[in-house]
C-alpha cells in the first residue's frame, strides 16, 4: 500500500484528517474551528493574554530524533509556558503549519495525536488554524490566547529577579514548570 502525502491529499483534505476532538474547555468557546475564525469567550473580570511560539525543522527538532507526536506535544508545551510566565490560564490555541509536499499524512495525524494530548491534559481548546506548503521542511506555528485575573498579571519585563518558564524533557514526554519571582 503506498503511503499517501500531504500533496496527495491537499491542504482541505489534511484538515478534515485533523479535525476531530478540539474542544476540551467548552465554557470558553462560543464558535469552535471550522468558519472563518473561532468566537472565544473572556469572562468578566480578566485580561487576555497572547503569545506565539515556532518550532522549524532542522533547527527545534530533527523528525529523525523526535516522533511527529512529540513535536506536536512540545509546540503546544513551549506555548502554555509563555502562558505560565505571565500568570494567564491558557484557553485556546491555534495552529499555522508549513509542510512540504513529500511529507506522509501519517506524520501530519500522530503530530495532532500529540496535540491533542497535550491540549486535553491543560483543557487548551485547539480554535483553528492554516496549512500551506514549505520547500525547505516542516515549520509549526501555535499561537496561545490565556485569561488573567485582572490585576494577577506577572510581569518579567524590567523586573530586578526575573521569572523562569522552561520545559524539559522528561523521558517521552516533556513537562512545563514556572518559578516566578514577584518584586
Amino acid at each position: 500500500m503506498e503511503i499517501k502525502t500531504v500533496k496527495d491529499l491537499g491542504e482541505f483534505e489534511c484538515i478534515k484528517k485533523i479535525s476531530k476532538d478540539f474542544i476540551y474547555n467548552p465554557k470558553f468557546v462560543k464558535l469552535g474551528s471550522g468558519d472563518d475564525g473561532a468566537v472565544y469567550i473572556v469572562p468578566e473580570g480578566f485580561d487576555q493574554v497572547i503569545s506565539t511560539d515556532t518550532m522549524v525543522e532542522g533547527i527545534h527538532f530533527l523528525k529523525s530524533t523526535m516522533s511527529p507526536s512529540d513535536v506536536g506535544y512540545r509546540i503546544c508545551a513551549v506555548n502554555f509556558s509563555d502562558m505560565a510566565a505571565m500568570g494567564a490560564l491558557p484557553t485556546g490555541i491555534v495552529f499555522s503549519l508549513a509542510l512540504p509536499d513529500d511529507l506522509p499524512v501519517n506524520w501530519l495525524e500522530f503530530c495532532y495525536d500529540g496535540i491533542r494530548e497535550a491540549c486535553k491534559k491543560y483543557k487548551v481548546n485547539i480554535l483553528g488554524g492554516d496549512i500551506t506548503g514549505s520547500k525547505q521542511g516542516v515549520v509549526l506555528t501555535g499561537t496561545v490566547v490565556g485569561i488573567v485575573k485582572k490585576r494577577f498579571i506577572y510581569y518579567t519585563f524590567g523586573s530586578k529577579r526575573r521569572g523562569y518558564s522552561f520545559c524539559n524533557r522528561n523521558g517521552r514526554r516533556f513537562r512545563c514548570r514556572i518559578d516566578i519571582f514577584v518584586t
